[in-house]
């Protein structure tokens, strides 16, 4: 039994303020299902979609960017990513284009590892896609948006598990989506130490 009841929305959202990018702080009023009671909640709110790919090398190495992170003041490395630009007829063109621009490399494979991944559905109203990219091949030089720089570093599978193990790595949506990974090429069995 779920006793567990949505919350009503009352009224529209309230940007409180407004950053670049399509990224705002909003308000948004909802009644609590149990007292009635209405509560005002401040919350992280965007126009954009991103996707989080994990792409595998052709000999099954990890393929992961480097680069410097605002929100923690230090240099993170994570899985490559970004947003749905209009052109992006669909998210696996999107995964692709990120792979690409981010790291130069193009996968043989895309294969949609979940739904929408919510970043934080206490706080956040964004979500993202994830993907695994297989046979990935280096192809290119990397096409940085304006105001990026990223390092592309490749590495076995195991140290990238033991670098996560070990706190190296610490974005949570890289976590998150290298265990997607993981369960789908352990069902497959294409893991590789």
């Amino acid at each position: 039994m779920n006793s567990v009841k949505s919350w009503i929305k009352i009224g529209n959202k309230s940007v409180l303020a407004e950053g670049r990018s399509g990224k705002r702080l909003i308000s948004q009023l909802f009644k609590n299902p149990a007292s009635g009671q209405l509560i005002d909640y401040t919350l992280f709110d965007a126009d954009f979609i991103s996707v989080i790919i994990f792409p595998l090398t052709t000999n099954g190495e990890v393929i992961a960017v480097r680069q410097f992170r605002m929100g923690i003041d230090r240099v993170s490395l994570e899985l490559p990513g970004g947003n749905k630009k209009v052109e992006d007829k669909n998210f696996i063109e999107t995964a692709e284009r990120e792979l690409r621009e981010e790291t130069g490399y193009k996968a043989g494979q895309i294969i949609p590892l979940a739904d929408k991944l919510w970043i934080d559905p206490s706080s956040c109203t964004p979500y993202l896609y994830s993907f695994l990219a297989l046979e990935c091949k280096r192809t290119e030089k990397t096409e940085e948006d304006a105001n990026e720089i990223i390092e592309t570093v490749t590495m076995p599978q195991s140290k990238w598990i033991d670098m996560i193990s070990g706190g190296k790595i610490s974005d949570m949506k890289t976590i998150a989506i290298t265990l997607l990974a993981i369960s789908h090429l352990s069902d497959k069995l294409i893991i590789s130490t």
